[in-house]
C-alpha cells in the first residue's frame, strides 16, 4: 500500500511493554520500514503513522490486532492531485483524478506530446501525474482559449523569458497542431519588441535548433529528437 494511503494507529499506551505503540514499532520493523515511526499530539490520544520511503509497505492490521486503525489520506489541496483509495467492496466510477489524467493525457496526444516528460514519471511518478493531471487536464484543457491559442501563448511566454531549455518542445508541438514556420516567426518578432532583443537572438537559436534536428531526423541522420 503506497505511502499515501497508510494507516492511522490511535493508542494511548506508547512506552509499556505490549501495548499498541510497542506492537506497532515491531510491525514496523518487521516490514522493513526504514524511518521508524512519527508522532503527532491530538487531544487525549496520540496518532502513531509509519514513516516510509515510496513504494514501501505498512504492516497489515492483521499483524496487530489490539491496534484501532483508521485510513488515513492525503489532507489539503495536495489530496486532488493524488488517486483516490480503492473502493474494496468492488469496482467503482472513474474518480475525478482518472478523468483529469485521461483528460491531459488526451491533450498531449493532441500536441504530439505524450513521450515527453517520462523522466518525471522515472523519478517522482506523482509529479507525472500531477504535471499530466492538472496542468494538461485542467488548466490546457479549459475552454476559454483554443489549443491553438494556448500554444501561442506558452510560447510567448517561454521566448519572453529565455530559458535555456524547455522551449523546444513547445516549437514542435506548434508545428504539430499546425502553426506555421511564419506564424512563429511573428511571435518571435512579436515578443522581442517587448521582452528586449536578446530574447529575439535566443529565440532564433533554439528554433533553428530544432529545424535542423527535425530536417536530420527526415534524413534519417537521427533516430529521435534530442532537444526538448
Amino acid at each position: 500500500m503506497p505511502i499515501q494511503h497508510a494507516w492511522l494507529a490511535r493508542m494511548e499506551d506508547t512506552s509499556s511493554p505490549g501495548s499498541p505503540a510497542v506492537a506497532l514499532r515491531e510491525c514496523a520493523a518487521a516490514a522493513g520500514i526504514r524511518n521508524g515511526l512519527s508522532r503527532h499530539s491530538g487531544g487525549m490520544s496520540r496518532h502513531w503513522r509509519p514513516v516510509s520511503i515510496h513504494g514501501s509497505r505498512v504492516p497489515s492490521p492483521a499483524a496487530a490486532p489490539r491496534l484501532v486503525w483508521v485510513p488515513f489520506e492525503p489532507a489539503g489541496r495536495a489530496a486532488q492531485f493524488l488517486p483516490a483509495r480503492a473502493n474494496r467492496r468492488g469496482p467503482s466510477k472513474m474518480s475525478d483524478y482518472a478523468k483529469r489524467r485521461k483528460r491531459g493525457m488526451a491533450i498531449l496526444k493532441k500536441m504530439g506530446r505524450e513521450n515527453l516528460m517520462l523522466e518525471q514519471k522515472a523519478l517522482c511518478p506523482e509529479l507525472y501525474d500531477i504535471s499530466v493531471g492538472h496542468l494538461f487536464g485542467d488548466v490546457w484543457a479549459r475552454k476559454g482559449l483554443s489549443l491553438r491559442e494556448r500554444q501561442l501563448v506558452t510560447l510567448a511566454a517561454n521566448i519572453a523569458m529565455a530559458r535555456p531549455t524547455g522551449n523546444y518542445s513547445h516549437y514542435r508541438s506548434a508545428q504539430h497542431i499546425g502553426i506555421t514556420q511564419q506564424e512563429i516567426c511573428e511571435v518571435i518578432i512579436q515578443v522581442g519588441h517587448y521582452a528586449g532583443w536578446p530574447t529575439i537572438s535566443n529565440a532564433v537559436r533554439q528554433y533553428t535548433a530544432v529545424l535542423e534536428e527535425d530536417a536530420a531526423i527526415k534524413q534519417g541522420k537521427k533516430k529521435k529528437p534530442t532537444l526538448v
